[in-house]
């Protein structure tokens, strides 16, 4: 070797040393991958590919949090963001489009480790817009809890507590519009939209007057869940996203010579998800739930062009969990807790919310119509279409009952089904009616042959008629046999409870498909009620000559595990 070619060499040395201590210096991350992966001969493409990869790194993180949190439609005064974050649990795909980087560092003690990175593939299949969250039931009714990080009580406010509030509000389908109780309005200092007043409505009570409409601001889920349909993520499905960041450490074995090394997993700390942005709700009177804040309407379900939707969680164990209703019940006797009250037109037992009997229930709100994931859970579904009512929008369908057709107002808020009295006729529908009316026409029999008898005239005669029949009325309603609602004056109204075996019930589904059956035959157990409710208005229902008509409630939905309402679409699948 000649001198200028030992020359050139060590010049190229000392400059391979150079541009190692500035590599090292400037991105010191990289700097071991670039001295294992680069040979001499090709430093400056190694160079050029460090720096590369590292610069699309940094700016693959900065997408994806500011992707994460772009709103991804603006519908009305709500929207649905991009829930890139949860992709990676909420994805069902078999392709697993997530890329790992291992990136080596050294520790205090010069042992080399590896920090694996975990980032979301830029494949669009891989990206969701659909996010699940627990689904609550205050008494029967299917509430969703929503945070509101801006809003504050009076004693947060006191407290200077700016940790924000959870509110929890029932689902209701028959409802057109979103409504807040007046007081939980007053004591949170909403803002009122002076250029908004909330027009007259409608909903399962019947017609609803105009009021004011307060700006409940951005909101959050109380809590997202995360679920796969792979089994090695159905533990997750039951567990919900609570933690910011999260940290594991593992030992992985090699089968090579190479020496044991930590792997450390390391995930990006998450942002407060932002559900909806600028949620509006009016006031309106006689429109009161007291287990919860307000209602959620056709206003809100619109927002979601996907749809939304509902897993009930059917009881496992009902005998067990009606035993522990009554236990429950005659312990707030005992304690002289809360009388049955009026909610939301109907009278029920307060109680509790039943979030540990129906652990498993949950909602899913679906933004993309065009995602895979949401297409194969649209296949697997039968679709029945929806004819709203004009003007107010209200969604109702067709249905069989003993196999005759009749139209049925869609209704989550409503706990119980309801058949007006020539819907009952037609399907042949046997009521505790006749009973009731036996022993009324048998107390007021007795006490007419005690007049007969004393041949004399009691002024508190009618008094004493009118006290019996409120007392069979109230002995049927313990028994279950009749339920009071509130009437279409305001006054109340009995429901009263089939008494038929085997009743079926169905709905008429859409495209020639077969109907979608609720139950029937020797071994149905399905019940429903005849009266005359404020919902069944909407429907023309109330009178004499009004058509059949049915308000289809909760105890007949829930027969089916699911239900996706795309309001948008005027369909709903099962």
């Amino acid at each position: 070797m000649t001198i200028k070619q030992n020359q050139t060499q060590q010049q190229r040395s000392t400059m391979m040393m150079i541009i190692a201590t500035v590599v090292t210096v400037l991105f010191p991350s990289m700097s071991v991958a670039f001295t294992i992966i680069s040979p001499p001969s090709s430093f400056s493409s190694s160079i050029t590919h460090a720096i590369s990869r590292r610069h699309s790194n940094s700016n693959n993180n900065n997408n994806d949090i500011k992707n994460c949190y772009l709103p991804q439609q603006q519908q009305q005064q709500h929207c649905l963001q991009n829930l890139d974050l949860y992709s990676s649990s909420i994805d069902d795909d078999d392709n697993d489009d997530t890329e790992t980087t291992a990136v080596p560092i050294l520790d205090d003690d010069d042992e080399e480790q590896q920090v694996v990175e975990e980032v979301v593939g830029d494949d669009d299949d891989s990206m969701s817009s659909s996010v699940r969250t627990p689904l609550k039931f205050i008494g029967s009714y299917p509430c969703l809890g929503l945070k509101f990080p801006n809003l504050s009580t009076d004693s947060q406010r006191e407290k200077n507590i700016t940790t924000g509030i959870a509110l929890d509000f029932v689902l209701d389908t028959a409802s057109n519009i979103n409504t807040i109780q007046g007081p939980v309005a007053q004591q949170l200092q909403l803002e009122k939209l002076t250029d908004k007043r909330a027009l007259p409505g409608v909903s399962s009570t019947g017609p609803i007057a105009g009021g004011d409409t307060f700006l409940l601001g951005d909101s959050q889920l109380e809590e997202v869940l995360l679920f796969s349909s792979s089994p090695a993520a159905a533990l997750s499905s039951s567990s919900s996203l609570m933690d910011n960041t999260a940290t594991d450490t593992v030992d992985h074995n090699k089968d090579d010579d190479h020496d044991e090394k930590k792997i450390i997993i390391q995930e990006k700390e998450e942002l407060p998800f932002e559900f909806m942005q600028q949620l509006t709700a009016s006031v309106l009177p006689g429109m009161a739930n007291p287990g919860s804040a307000g209602l959620l309407g056709l206003a809100f379900f619109y927002c979601f062009e996907g749809g939304v939707e509902f897993r009930w969680g059917l009881d496992t164990q009902p005998q067990q969990q009606q035993q522990q209703v009554q236990e429950q019940q005659q312990q707030q006797q005992k304690e002289g807790v809360q009388e049955p009250k009026l909610v939301d037109g109907m009278v029920v037992q307060q109680q509790g919310s039943s979030s540990e009997s129906s652990s498993q229930s949950s909602i899913t709100f679906h933004g993309d119509e065009n995602e895979k994931e949401f297409l194969r859970t649209l296949s697997r579904l039968t679709r029945v279409k929806i004819a709203p009512i004009p003007l107010t929008q209200v969604p109702t369908v067709r249905m069989k009952i003993n196999n005759v057709e009749m139209v049925a107002l869609l209704d989550t808020g409503s706990p119980v089904t309801v058949l007006n009295e020539r819907a009952a006729k037609a399907a042949g529908i046997q009521t505790t009616k006749k009973g009731n009316d036996d022993d009324n026409n048998n107390n007021n029999n007795n006490n007419n042959k005690d007049k007969n008898k004393n041949n004399s005239w009691n002024p508190f005669a009618s008094v004493v008629d009118k006290f019996k029949e409120a007392q069979a009325t109230a002995e049927a309603a313990s028994k279950g046999d009749v339920l009071m609602i509130g009437g279409i004056d305001g006054q109340p109204t009995n429901l009263y409870r089939s008494i038929n075996d085997g009743i079926s019930i169905s709905l008429v589904a859409d495209d020639n498909d077969d109907d979608i059956s609720f139950g029937g035959g020797s071994s149905s157990k399905n019940t429903v009620y005849v009266g005359n409710i404020p919902g069944l208005a909407a429907l023309n229902g109330i009178g004499v000559d009004s058509p059949p008509a049915v308000v289809l409630g909760l105890d007949i939905l829930r027969k089916r595990p699911s239900m996706l309402l795309r309001a948008r679409n005027n369909e709903v699948y099962f």
